[in-house]
């Protein structure tokens, strides 16, 4: 460039970059990839595939790549190979339906999904996958003090320890989750740092803590101020409240939510939110932000 010398993604590289991005949401340009990959293919002396296929499996793209490919060659007409990525299971499922619509996936197939993205974001390419790294995944997911508390969780028998310093509560106090505010000292695992929204969920799971100052054998009201992350690409969310309620959001943007809990006489009050499907925003084409989020807490009410 202007008489320096500089280094550039070889074609093999460029073209695994251009096809896996572009299974990411764009309402602007959404096949401005098949173009570009295009581009790359045409008067290519030599393309070497079995690079291609080397590096993804590297960087643990594999699926996306052969779904990229097919969809490839569909809208471009270009020659291009049939990855065979799809698991056994999955596999045989789809020759059954005769492969007509797409495959709903099971569970087990979902949390192998999600084994994978966790291990793109935290497991140095071509590192293996190991045991220890299952069990940071699942300590990240149920959103848990430390990884020896798995199997306590799985059995469900884990104990949702007081925070040091929550704010004890009695009938009519409120709590404010912002940078600043009391109510972040009653956040017990499974939270990121308070931030002007109020405090986000940082997995699959997030508990609040409320001791009770004056507990008086009555049913106790909790009345929460929320803010659930949708945007155009994740428009719904379901948040289930362990023994409570589950609660349905919907929409395209951020906004604020109102929830309300019925909670059976105490002398605690332990909320264990479980999300399904936290996504980050860069993930939903929302910003550059890398964490995977939930539900955003702002504020509550005991009544």
């Amino acid at each position: 460039m202007r008489g320096v010398a500089c280094r550039v993604l070889c074609r093999e590289d460029a073209l695994l970059q251009a096809v896996t991005q572009g299974r990411e949401y764009s309402d602007t340009h959404p096949l401005r990839w098949a173009a570009d990959a295009a581009e790359l293919l045409r008067d290519a002396p030599a393309f070497d595939w079995d690079r291609v296929v080397e590096q993804a499996r590297r960087h643990r793209l594999t699926r996306e790549l052969g779904e990229s490919l097919a969809v490839l060659g569909e809208v471009t007409g270009e020659p291009v190979p049939v990855l065979r990525s799809r698991g056994r299971a999955r596999a045989r499922r789809a020759e059954e339906s005769g492969g007509d619509g797409p495959l709903t996936p099971t569970r087990a197939e979902r949390v192998g999904d999600e084994l994978r993205t966790w291990a793109r974001r935290e497991v140095a390419p071509g590192e293996r996958v190991t045991p220890r790294h299952a069990a940071l995944w699942l300590k990240e997911t149920w959103a848990l003090p430390r990884a020896r508390a798995i199997p306590l969780h799985a059995l469900g028998r884990l104990h949702d320890p007081t925070p040091p310093g929550a704010v004890a509560l009695r009938r009519g106090d409120a709590l404010g989750f912002r940078h600043g505010e009391a109510g972040t000292r009653n956040l017990g695992a499974g939270w990121w740092a308070p931030d002007e929204h109020g405090t986000w969920s940082r997995g699959r799971e997030a508990v609040l803590v409320l001791p009770l100052a004056e507990p008086d054998g009555e049913p106790y009201t909790v009345t929460l101020d929320l803010v659930p992350f949708l945007t155009p690409t994740r428009p719904h969310m379901e948040v289930d409240v362990r023994g409570a309620a589950r609660w349905g959001f919907s929409g395209t943007a951020l906004a604020d939510a109102r929830r309300v809990l019925r909670i059976e006489a105490a002398d605690r009050i332990a909320i264990r939110f479980a999300i399904r499907h936290p996504i980050s925003p860069i993930a939903a084409r929302y910003d550059g932000d890398p964490r995977p989020l939930g539900i955003a807490l702002r504020g509550l009410l005991l009544s």
